[in-house]
């Protein structure tokens, strides 16, 4: 097994839905590897469950997004909402 060190970068996950989500495996790997988090989901249900992961995992580095990737301003909606939290995107 190999080690990245992700410490300082920032990470976008779309359509983090619960724990079976393969996002939220991602998140997991992303998240030991340092990297703080920036997780879109498509409605309030789905933002509910993952922040009850998050918590319960102890993680503070996440910030959560609502995004419904088939509509174009809800789209633009998450990019403006990402420039205004973060100065950049890493991954």
């Amino acid at each position: 097994m190999y080690s990245i060190d992700l410490s300082g970068k920032v990470a976008l996950l779309a359509n983090v839905a619960n724990k079976r989500s393969i996002a939220w495996a991602i998140a997991q790997r992303l998240q030991e590897a340092g990297a703080r988090l920036a997780l879109s989901h498509l409605n309030e249900r789905e933002e509910e469950a993952v922040r009850k992961l998050v918590e319960e995992n102890g993680w503070t580095n996440v910030r959560h997004f609502q995004c419904d990737a088939s509509v174009d301003a809800s789209v633009d909606a998450l990019f403006t909402s990402l420039t205004e939290t973060f100065s950049r995107i890493d991954a």
